[in-house]
């Protein structure tokens, strides 16, 4: 396998477990040959696919964070928490997320009565073959609106169909942004707040910071180096670390390639230190 030059981190990436479209393992593969030598695996509301990850990194000189992305609601707005170097095996967090996953599957289902509603024809199989894992969502119906052609991308199918105020749009039930910190903190794990930017408010993050996050995700494709600025002052303030990552889904669903961010192994090593944890193997010396 052929391999960049360039060594990187992310730690913000989806596979099949969730709503990204490589496996675990062909997501490992490419991270290698992009440079990257640390990468975390952050699935919505799953830990499902780190094992097969884990197993396939042991090939190459990458390290693989355990991690993971929880959706919440905070404020009548969306705030995805990312929780890294979790217990996996961590039985109160495994529990509240297997509760998360079949509230999704109660979500689809509403989904695909209110879509029928509006003559669009679409099954839970229709769904499923869009989402390989048990962490079903509606990038997966999003997917399968494309596939039987009502919807001409990804993106379309959001702003048609299942964007919020669209005929197939359901709010979904989920934790609050405070109980997936501390189901993150519980699991031995550091809580982050992702893409702050869409939570639109330092006086949001900052009432996260109070209920116990440990980072921002201040490098991110969207932020402009202006923003990745003042999220990365913001976390140097108030003592929290600060994270950078791709959210790399696969090249048809964000165009932004895995590793291909400005966040290296320095970076990673200072997260680290700010939030007490050991770094990989690859980000030591």
């Amino acid at each position: 396998m052929q391999k960049h030059t360039r060594m990187s981190v992310d730690m913000h990436s989806h596979t099949t477990a969730s709503d990204g479209t490589f496996r675990p393992r062909r997501l490992v593969k490419r991270a290698v040959k992009n440079g990257v030598r640390v990468l975390a695996i952050t699935d919505h509301d799953t830990t499902a696919g780190l094992s097969e990850a884990l197993e396939e990194a042991q090939r190459w000189s990458i390290d693989i964070i355990p991690a993971i992305e929880i959706n919440t609601e905070f404020h009548d707005t969306e705030a995805h928490i990312l929780g890294y170097f979790i217990d996996v095996e961590n039985v109160p967090l495994q529990q509240r997320l297997l509760e998360i996953r079949d509230r999704r599957r109660t979500r689809v289902a509403r989904m695909l009565e209110q879509l029928r509603a509006h003559g669009v024809e679409l099954t839970e199989e229709d769904v499923a073959r869009h989402g390989k894992g048990d962490s079903l969502g509606r990038p997966h119906v999003a997917q399968a609106l494309v596939a039987r052609r009502y919807a001409s991308s990804v993106p379309d199918a959001f702003d048609r169909w299942i964007g919020r105020d669209r005929p197939g749009y359901v709010g979904r039930e989920s934790l609050s942004a405070p109980e997936a910190i501390a189901l993150i903190r519980g699991a031995g794990g550091v809580p982050v707040i992702a893409h702050p930017l869409y939570l639109r408010s330092d006086a949001l993050v900052e009432e996260l910071i109070e209920a116990g996050l440990g980072g921002i995700e201040a490098v991110y494709p969207t932020h402009s180096p202006a923003q990745r600025e003042h999220f990365a002052a913001l976390a140097k303030a108030h003592g929290l670390g600060v994270t950078g990552g791709s959210d790399f889904h696969g090249p048809q669903i964000k165009k932004i390639d895995v590793g291909e961010i400005s966040f290296s192994l320095t970076d990673l090593r200072a997260f680290c230190l700010q939030v007490g944890q050991e770094p990989p193997r690859l980000a030591r010396g």
